[in-house]
């Protein structure tokens, strides 16, 4: 069976989310409610699913406190937790999650404000139309779509997944691509020696072959020039030292 993530291992996969600027608020949900119910195990689960709170408590409120996920039962979670092991916490760690908790709190106080003016104005100007908010489309959640491939795929023999992934993979193609990027040249070789030699079209290894021998003969007229040059001003500079005091 695969080991479930403890929270020091979840954080690092949300971080990088949090960097890339890429908050996708559906798996942050999905993530809060995990550490929720991680933490509110027993005693001894919750603290193996915690670690070291002197990290995992400041650094799981900082995270979600970038991505401004905000979720008053996964930093009411992370309150209790602290103060049940503060023993464990420093004055630093202790302060860095009271600051998330306090940005937590700001939102929270924002979010009521809003829900209690007045509702917004949908009169146009003079000659200008109404805009009409437009209510989001009902989309099924990413934790349904899993479960119902899980069952449909339980559901299924063996010989009925494998004809699946044999036919995804001839549909997309990336099989053959992929065996084409990785043989290289060795494509055009297997297909010379089972066909032979095409006339009047040269294979990619020969084109291949041609560009080299090019760049190796510039390369060596460089070489031979800058030797010729070397050479010829040593012979100057020679000539110019045999001559005597008096000779010009």
């Amino acid at each position: 069976p695969v080991a479930p993530f403890n929270l020091q291992e979840l954080m690092r996969i949300l971080r990088s989310f949090v960097t890339l600027k890429r908050v996708d608020q559906e798996f942050f949900n999905d993530a809060a409610d995990y550490i929720i119910q991680g933490l509110a195990k027993p005693t001894a689960v919750a603290d193996r699913f915690l670690g070291n709170p002197f990290f995992t408590l400041p650094e799981t409120g900082e995270v979600f406190a970038k991505a401004n996920m905000f979720r008053p039962d996964l930093f009411n979670s992370l309150k209790r937790t602290a103060f049940r092991r503060k023993e464990d916490m420093s004055t630093g760690s202790l302060k860095l999650l009271w600051h998330s908790l306090q940005q937590q709190k700001l939102d929270e106080e924002k979010q009521e404000r809003k829900r209690s003016q007045p509702p917004e104005r949908r009169r146009g100007a003079m000659g200008r139309a109404v805009i009409e908010l437009k209510k989001p489309e009902p989309r099924q959640p990413r934790r349904q779509k899993a479960r119902e491939q899980r069952r449909r795929l339980a559901e299924m023999s063996e010989e009925a997944v494998a004809a699946e992934v044999a036919e995804a993979e001839r549909q997309s193609g990336l099989s053959v691509s992929a065996k084409l990027l990785l043989s290289g040249l060795k494509v055009d070789a297997i297909l010379e020696a089972q066909e032979g030699p095409k006339e009047g079209k040269k294979t990619k290894s020969e084109v291949m072959e041609a560009s080299t021998a090019v760049s190796i003969g510039r390369q060596v007229k460089g070489k031979k020039a800058k030797n010729e040059e070397a050479t010829a001003s040593a012979k100057a500079e020679a000539r110019k030292h045999s001559r005597g005091p008096g000779k010009k």
